[in-house]
């Protein structure tokens, strides 16, 4: 089976792999920002390396899963995405090792994003925030179970599960609800019992914007870049 390297920090490293054959390298990004990217990674990267970058886009679990499907014949050869995607990814032998030896800026990282994933499949690129967002003037949130209270039924966003913010919420919801366990399911029966009284479980931030607007939603999960 082939490999397909997944960073979630640079792009050099990569050169001996997809580029020593066609001089092409395939990423797979977040579409946020792409235009900011172009002009200060991918444009100049291909001047140095002369080879032709391809960017492909999406959130982080359809990229996921587009790399499952092509798992026998791979088109990625750079992913950037969630750190429970790309563990996902590991966890089926979908990501080849680096060589941290070759990569001059690693011994900079904090030990935290040197090698997340524990077997030198990855690297952590930032630190990611996921907050809630209230209407103060309508609300008041002290606590991440706050989001189930009476007074927001009705009136409250979370995340889809399968997204970014998903994973996240439920764990901070379930240590605001003092349920144990690592799989959830308390927390999870928890917002199934009650999910008549969301609004929505949205798929991207930006689909909170009109329903904070028209106050049909006053309080979401949202990560720190949709402020």
């Amino acid at each position: 089976m082939k490999h397909f390297l997944c960073s979630a920090v640079a792009l050099s490293f990569l050169a001996s792999g997809a580029m020593a054959q066609d001089k092409t390298l395939t990423i797979s990004v977040y579409s946020f920002g792409k235009d900011a990217m172009d002009e200060a990674v991918f444009s100049p990267f291909e001047e140095v390396c002369g080879c032709d970058v391809v960017i492909e886009t999406g959130r982080s679990v359809e990229r996921m899963a587009k790399i499952e499907a092509n798992a026998a014949d791979p088109v990625i050869d750079v992913a950037v995405m969630a750190a429970q995607d790309a563990l996902s990814l590991s966890r089926q032998d979908l990501l080849a090792p680096m060589d941290f030896a070759k990569i001059p800026s690693h011994r900079d990282l904090y030990a935290s994003a040197q090698d997340p994933l524990g077997n030198q499949t990855a690297l952590g690129y930032g630190f990611y925030a996921t907050s809630i967002v209230y209407r103060s003037d309508l609300i008041e949130i002290d606590s991440w179970a706050d989001l189930l209270s009476d007074d927001l039924k009705g009136r409250v966003a979370l995340p889809n599960i399968t997204g970014t913010q998903g994973p996240l919420t439920l764990e901070m919801m379930s240590k605001a609800l003092g349920h144990k366990g690592a799989d959830y399911a308390a927390t999870i029966d928890t917002i199934g019992a009650q999910a008549d009284d969301i609004v929505t479980f949205y798929n991207r931030s930006s689909e909170l914007a009109q329903l904070m607007l028209q106050e049909e939603v006053i309080a979401a999960p949202v990560g720190r870049f949709a402020w």
